[in-house]
């Protein structure tokens, strides 16, 4: 969930509440590796987007194929990437701020699963019920940290390179997720960062719910 702006077919919501979902099943979930990250990742389910604007809400379904989730325990992310664009569109969650940003992202319940799986020792830095937090995308948890919408994603700065959003297939049309909050500790307009914030949570749920 993130307030954002987004498009769906042939209308434009500015500062909607957006909220996107991924129907799965835990047991489709698989680690992952490769030369930058390492965690889990679950390919298979039934992504959705419903989208809350003045007195009006709107939903959608995604083409089979469109989305996945996953993650990134190495880089204290996690989201919804798409075969389109990549793992950090259309949201990822980060608990990484670029140097000399303010915004204090790595204070987020994210960043502190994160730690915890990759040094378990440090769990001692935390209050008791932030172990619970630490999931493999098989178990309930509340993760939140800065979000963003970016094709062209840093997980490691939380830099995006490309601003422009990828149109993905939907039961109502096309779907855009921009990034409408920005910074760039530069001045120069040349390492944007987003200033925004949402929280990612998955639950369990029966198979015939």
């Amino acid at each position: 969930m993130l307030i954002s702006d987004v498009t769906l077919g042939t209308q434009h919501y500015t500062g909607a509440l957006v909220y996107l979902s991924f129907a799965a099943d835990p047991r489709t979930v698989s680690p992952f590796a490769d030369a930058t990250s390492y965690g889990y990742v679950n390919p298979f389910g039934r992504g959705k987007v419903t989208i809350v604007a003045g007195n009006g809400t709107t939903s959608a379904y995604f083409a089979p194929g469109q989305l996945y989730i996953y993650y990134d325990v190495k880089n204290s992310a996690v989201g919804f990437g798409s075969y389109a664009a990549g793992r950090g569109y259309p949201l990822t969650f980060t608990a990484t701020q670029p140097s000399g940003s303010f915004y204090g992202f790595q204070h987020s319940t994210l960043g502190a699963a994160a730690d915890i799986m990759r040094t378990p020792a440090d769990i001692v830095s935390y209050t008791p019920l932030t172990a619970n937090l630490v999931t493999n995308l098989r178990n309930s948890t509340t993760l939140c940290g800065n979000a963003s919408s970016c094709d062209v994603l840093d997980p490691t700065t939380a830099i995006c390179t490309n601003l422009s959003p990828t149109p993905l297939a939907t039961s109502q049309g096309s779907f855009y997720l921009f990034e409408p909050y920005t910074d760039d500790v530069t001045k120069t307009g040349t390492q944007p960062y987003s200033g925004n914030f949402g929280i990612f949570w998955a639950e369990r749920t029966r198979s015939d719910d």
